[in-house]
């Protein structure tokens, strides 16, 4: 067989669903059909895979071949393929993965260039919905280098996947470069060698492969004991591999970090560890502790230190016992962590789980950053936010400092280092929500003080280079407890804040987005652009730039605009007819130019401009930054809107028609028979004053305001209230009164926001910086600490859901007011946003609110209360029930395995079985085994 240029060696098992786009990915490559060979291993796959396989071969005889055989597993099916290559190169890839279009072609003109034997590029993970880089390559691919080496670039230790490379298929066979069989994650013994065993290695930061993320795949559903033990094995023949070519110690310790830190345990999972058999556990125990036994001590204590404490406390170890509960309590994050600052100025992490102590490194931090709001304002972008590093102290400003901010281009290179302002602010919200341990709920305080993890940069546009890119995204250079990091801008919050509509700057127009990664990236849109904008006097509209030719735009329609000395005209005849639409459609008129006879937006961004005709009201505004006429039917809006001493003052204006109205009344919901009577301020302008009381508003959580208009003829109509275009501090707020949460929402689908109130318990105080940690960690303390009221019973049935009580748990409450009339019924609902008269004698709380807790800490006995709410703390003298929906016999839910995600599976199945068991002893059923 004629020698080819490339061997494409592609094992198959089982990936009918996924088979085709790797395969057509194949032939996007740039290469010629007559320099492929293109190499397919089905593995014994039961489903279609091979059938789809033997399609491609028959459409592409010259250079697609199929070779079948039975299931031996990865590493045998790329061995088999590179035995049957006739090329000079070979590469390997996943059969449910995507080669980047003309990544070979030019991965292979860099080889031949070059000479290397090794060529290696960069990866992106992806699944149906995204693509997002590859944290593990990103660490290993940080530029274009040529001709280099292992020992030059020892970073290459983070790259041990085969399938983004391209290799010299004689230096394999000469080094005897094969993958081991019949192990997991085979890639490594063979990659990590074959980088010290080559005398070039070329690498490309460009980004060449696509690696599928998806369930069900080898690796991603490997977590249970024999991944890993076979993570052992194959660390320990890369490490034999790296010492037989001589890799300097350097190497080898980044190996042993990288096995400690991102592998071994963390291909255990807590909700499946407890099933693995105990002879599977003692194996376990006895390979991990030989493992760790052959540490380099000081290569050992380098581990991030939540692994070192378990990996210190295994080494300790005597009995598979002792591992079993050390691997448990760690996988089930029971271990505390706390820092301290030693008498040498130097940050030291310590665990309640054992003696041992860290000096801090950059390795035990892990950053957690996070966008809030994004502005364009001053010619520059405001960004505001928060980064914390967990296990970091925070607490005060000289420990956090932000040293710089740098722009980043497409392919991820530094463009420049920007001058702006820059400050981290305090943000107490962060250590309340963030600055625990997991294991530690309502103890004495947080774990860790994050306060100054608030950032705000003002980033000026006239200070960016967009020459050689399209968009930048940014990263801040800071220091934390003394060490420096890397923090991207990324990861933003839901909603509007982060997400801001286009800004313009000396005539450039730019916009904000998101990468996969959720990374922000800043794009420069348009250049030398027309804007409008309006006089001081707010009087005239004018326009910037060298327009000579004006229109308003909508679909088809265009409406020919004057312009008089940069001044814009709207003509009385455009007007008439831009009033004349359909008053149930919101019609947009887009004001453009010609540029060379094309047309071309114009931009505007100031505030919203309202002009007020008779029957409809005119917007200029906004549309991402496209200077936008909105044209729209007239409704009732909201001017003011405050709660004084729980009574809501509510002003509304009406326009048009509307002021002709001879009754004006606001209906809190036309489905209800809620009618309250309004104030006539001025011609204009009416007021509500709404005392916001516990009765009087039904079981209704939603209240969507109406104004109903009456006229003189009798005419009757319900006009939904808006909000408008203007701002309200109590917008889209939580307001407590009378024991209830108001909340006032915008309903952004409808134009103009319609203004809605939800009812809901009163919440409130969790919304409010450390408020719910102080009721927890104070309040309910202190609840603790008080006697036991032995005549109260808390109850709620399927966890107060709906708002209901009802079936056995009321039936219960029915029985103890009529028998047992002493007995104080705490009822909770998830809501309790009215008084239930249909449960005498009984106190109605609800889910999350402080009365919850207090009698979570002082009840005798609980009815099907949530007994695994992890804050809450079980008394020793407090007794729980839990009644039986239905009966034994049916299944209670452990049918749909699937929707169990974690050990609670094992503890609710330990409880039923228990409870089945007395219930039979109570009623007399034969003993249960």
């Amino acid at each position: 067989m004629e020698e080819k240029k490339l061997a494409i060696i592609v094992p198959i098992y089982n990936v009918a669903d996924y088979l085709k786009d790797c395969l057509n990915s194949l032939l996007k490559q740039g290469v010629p059909e007559k320099e492929l060979q293109i190499i397919l291993v089905d593995d014994g796959s039961t489903d279609n895979s091979a059938q789809i396989a033997q399609k491609f071969v028959e459409k592409y005889p010259n250079f697609f071949e199929l070779h079948q055989f039975e299931n031996a597993g990865l590493g045998a099916a790329r061995n088999r393929g590179t035995r049957l290559a006739r090329a000079r190169f070979i590469t390997y890839v996943d059969s449910d993965d995507i080669v980047a279009p003309n990544s070979y072609e030019y991965m292979l003109g860099i080889l031949e260039r070059t000479g290397s034997q090794i060529i290696t590029g960069n990866v992106h993970r992806f699944n149906s919905k995204k693509e997002w880089l590859n944290n593990i390559h990103a660490r290993s691919h940080l530029g274009d280098f040529e001709n280099t080496s292992l020992k030059e670039h020892p970073e290459l230790i983070w790259d041990s996947t085969s399938w983004n490379k391209i290799f010299c298929l004689d230096f394999l066979k000469e080094n005897n470069l094969y993958f081991p069989e019949g192990v997991l994650y085979e890639d490594i013994p063979m990659i990590n060698p074959a980088f010290a065993a080559a005398k070039s290695i070329d690498i490309v930061k460009r980004m060449v492969y696509l690696w599928r993320a998806r369930e069900g795949s080898i690796t991603e559903s490997s977590t249970d004991a024999k991944a890993v033990l076979d993570r052992i094995t194959i660390t320990e023949i890369a490490l034999a591999g790296l010492k037989k070519y001589n890799a300097p110690n350097e190497i080898l310790d980044i190996l042993y970090l990288k096995s400690l830190n991102l592998g071994i345990i963390s291909m255990l999972r807590k909700e499946k560890y407890e099933y693995i058999s105990l002879e599977r556990k003692q194996e376990l125990f006895n390979s991990l502790k030989e493992y760790l036994e052959k540490f380099p001590s000081d290569t050992l204590y380098q581990a991030k230190f939540d692994k070192l404490i378990y990996f210190d406390k295994v080494l300790k170890a005597k009995t598979q016992e002792e591992f079993d509960e050390i691997t448990s309590k760690y996988l089930k994050n029971e271990i505390g962590f706390s820092g301290y600052w030693n008498d040498a100025g130097q940050y030291v992490l310590k665990s309640d789980y054992s003696d041992l102590e860290k000096i801090v490194t950059s390795d035990d931090l892990e950053i957690h950053p996070k966008i809030e709001e994004v502005v364009f304002e001053d010619d520059s972008l405001k960004i505001q936010g928060y980064f914390y590093a967990k296990y970091s102290d925070m607490s005060a400003p000289e420990n956090v400092k932000i040293l710089g901010i740098s722009a980043l281009s497409d392919d991820g290179n530094t463009i420049n280092e920007i001058v702006g302002e820059k400050r981290n602010f305090e943000n107490q919200r962060i250590t309340a929500k963030f600055g625990y341990n997991l294991n530690h709920f309502v103890k004495d305080g947080a774990d860790f003080n994050y306060d100054y993890s608030g950032y705000e940069l003002k980033i000026p546009l006239n200070h960016l280079e967009f020459e050689t890119t399209n968009s930048l995204a940014f990263v801040l250079e800071v220091e934390i407890d003394g060490l420096k990091f890397e923090v991207p801008i990324k990861n933003p919050i839901s909603g509007d804040k982060p997400r801001p509509k286009v800004g313009l700057s000396n005539a450039q127009v730019f916009s904000v987005s998101y990468k996969t990664d959720w990374s922000l990236v800043l794009s420069l849109k348009e250049r030398s652009v027309e804007e409008l904008y309006f006089s001081e006097d707010g009087k005239e509209l004018r326009i910037k730039g060298n327009a000579t030719k004006i229109a308003l735009k909508s679909g088809k329609t265009k409406l020919p605009l004057k312009l008089v000395g940069g001044r814009v005209m709207i003509s009385q005849a455009v007007q008439e007819k831009i009033k004349s639409f359909d008053k149930s459609v919101f019609h947009w008129w887009q004001f453009i130019t010609y540029v060379n006879g094309k047309e071309k937006s114009i931009y505007y961004s100031g505030f919203p401009k309202n002009f007020q005709n008779d029957s409809n009201l005119e917007i200029l505004f906004s549309n991402n930054g496209v200077a936008t006429l909105g044209i729209s039917y007239l409704y009732p809006l909201v001017e003011k809107l405050q709660v004084e001493e729980n009574v809501l003052k509510l002003a509304f204006s009406l326009k048009g028609w509307m002021t002709e109205a001879t009754k004006v009344q606001i209906v809190a919901d036309p489905t209800l028979s809620m009618i309250w009577e309004t104030e006539k301020m001025n011609e204009n302008l009416y007021q509500l004053s709404l005392p916001l009381t516990l009765d009087g508003f039904s079981d209704k959580e939603w209240l969507n305001f109406h104004v109903r208009l009456t006229f003189n003829d009798g005419y009757q109509t319900n006009e939904l209230l808006r909000w408008g275009k203007k701002e309200f501090a109590l917008k889209n707020e939580w307001v407590s009164a009378n024991g209830i949460g108001w909340f006032f929402r915008s309903v952004e689908q409808k134009e103009h926001g319609a203004f809605a109130i939800k009812r809901t318990a009163d919440r409130v105080f969790q919304e409010k910086v450390g408020n719910l940690e102080y009721v927890l960690q104070e309040k309910y303390q202190n609840w603790l600490k008080e006697p036991v009221l032995n005549d109260y019973i808390m109850m709620s049935s399927f966890w107060g859901r709906n708002n209901h009580f009802n079936d056995n748990p009321e039936a219960l409450y029915r029985y103890i007011e009529k028998n047992y009339p002493n007995m104080t019924t705490i009822i909770v609902l998830k809501d309790a946003i009215r008084s239930y008269p249909e449960y005498p004698n009984a106190k109605i709380v609800s889910y999350g609110t402080a009365d919850y807790w207090y009698y979570l800490a002082r009840s005798k006995y609980f009815v099907n209360i949530n007994f695994t709410e992890p804050p809450r703390i079980k008394r020793e003298e407090q007794i729980e029930i839990q009644t039986m929906h239905g009966t034994p016999l049916k299944t209670l839910g452990f049918d749909v395995l699937g929707d169990w995600k974690d050990s609670t599976y094992n503890e609710v199945l330990r409880k039923m079985v228990i409870g089945i068991i007395l219930l039979s002893q109570v009623i007399g059923w034969p003993t249960m085994h």
